[in-house]
């Protein structure tokens, strides 16, 4: 059981690191006028896609580690994708009852700093994209496992039998 728990926390831990260095790293090359829509924080389709293909690697990543460490126990990943879920629902929550943002927050400026332009774009964010976010992460932490134990992963974990 802590082996599982430990895999979840592993797993989740690792796909959010490479989520957020991923998104920092691609805003730094790409910019703020390649990532929004001109005077503003509306995101680009080309921010989207960069945003998803980045949340889908961590997710594949984080959904490796966890059936490593869990060694290959199905009821990890399943743990994971649930964590997963339940967080996105915690920030589709947030988006929704967040006040509309102020016209000072949808007016990107040439003195705009990195920091005001990820809080800015969050709060600008439509709520289809948080909506997104979670189907990729489950998607992806489940090709990241298929690619540890293809077929199915042992739902007992370790010491089951076969082991």
């Amino acid at each position: 059981m802590g082996r599982k728990i430990l895999a979840v926390i592993v797993g989740y831990i690792i796909m959010a690191v490479i989520i957020i260095g991923g998104l920092y790293g691609a805003y730094a090359v790409m910019g703020a006028d390649k990532a929004f829509k001109p005077g503003g924080f509306d995101i680009t389709l080309t921010w989207l896609i960069s945003m998803e293909a980045i949340g889908l690697i961590g997710a594949i990543i984080g959904g490796i580690t966890c059936a490593k460490i869990s060694k290959n126990s199905k009821g990890a990943v399943l743990s994971l994708f649930a964590l997963i879920i339940v967080l996105a629902g915690v920030n589709i929550a947030l988006i929704a009852m967040a006040d509309p943002p102020t016209p000072e927050q949808t007016i990107r400026t040439e003195t705009t700093t990195a920091n005001e332009a990820r809080v800015n774009a969050q709060l600008n964010m439509p709520i289809w994209v948080a909506a997104l976010d979670p189907i990729v992460g489950v998607v992806g932490v489940m090709i990241g496992a298929m690619l540890v134990c293809p077929g199915r992963c042992d739902p007992k974990g370790p010491g089951s039998a076969g082991d």
